[in-house]
């Protein structure tokens, strides 16, 4: 599932093709997903496009009149061509009026909403922090890591309600640059370790963000992602050469080294 980097990746690309633009259709394939009947999400949603942002591992289209939420879910790709050459099987396609369009194609478990100004501000205060944000400073981690001391690290840093944007691949590998377990509670991490999970947060996201996001992800030029997890999915640490652990946390396959790790 596409996390905050990809996220950024496709928010920053888009911003850069889209605002000032106005989407003049909209094709659905999945109205399920959708948080209004079809016809007023088609509605709503035609218009101006003023700017493009990320919340956590969502694409946010601010408008004049609100803003669209998309959540790539599964196996998302995105794509920008010509109208006359997006897939049949695009999960949504937005035309704009330069004759181009927008379109999440083979997504599993996607979600597009369309939301007023309030809505919007209401859905955006569900989330944590945002770790790349100048909010998540050194004493926002402790404070979170202390109002859930009996919570596993990995689980924590994937509460969306605590840190947004993060999820399983990126926390595997923000915890072994940071070289703790995944499974330590977050009252066990010393001041010293509490130091190195934060910058590590920032290094791995950042990394994965100027490197065009992971390799699964293909960007709206057609090129993959560029960052490659360092252990997550792993046979052997790319570090010592031992035998990478995978063990589930929460629900979550989690992948660490024993001896790089403490």
């Amino acid at each position: 599932m596409p996390e905050l980097p990809e996220a950024q990746v496709l928010a920053d690309q888009l911003r850069k093709r889209i605002v000032g633009k106005r989407i003049v259709d909209v094709y659905v394939r999945q109205p399920k997903a959708l948080n209004l009947p079809v016809e007023e999400f088609g509605r709503k949603v035609r218009g101006r496009v003023k700017d493009v942002a990320r919340r956590a591992k969502s694409v946010v289209l601010i408008e004049d009149d609100g803003s669209l939420w998309l959540h790539m879910g599964l196996r998302s790709e995105a794509g920008w061509k010509p109208v006359s050459e997006v897939p049949q099987t695009a999960f949504l396609s937005l035309v704009f009026d330069d004759g181009n369009a927008f379109y999440l194609d083979k997504t599993f478990m996607g979600r597009a909403y369309f939301l007023s100004e309030e809505e919007s501000a209401a859905r955006s205060n569900e989330f944590g922090v945002d770790p790349l944000g100048d909010e998540f400073t050194l004493d926002r981690l402790k404070e979170i890591l202390r109002s859930k001391p009996n919570v596993a690290v990995k689980v924590l840093l994937m509460d969306q309600e605590q840190i947004a944007g993060i999820g399983n691949i990126y926390s595997d590998d923000i915890l072994f640059v940071a070289r703790i377990r995944p499974e330590r509670k977050a009252s066990s991490l010393s001041d010293d370790e509490i130091v190195c999970l934060h910058k590590a947060i920032r290094q791995v996201l950042s990394e994965a963000v100027e490197r065009g996001a992971g390799p699964e992800w293909v960007d709206l030029e057609g090129r993959p992602g560029g960052y490659v997890p360092r252990v997550h999915g792993a046979t052997n640490c790319p570090k010592c050469g031992g035998v990478v652990k995978k063990i589930s946390i929460g629900g979550r396959t989690a992948y660490f080294c024993e001896r790089c790790q403490r």
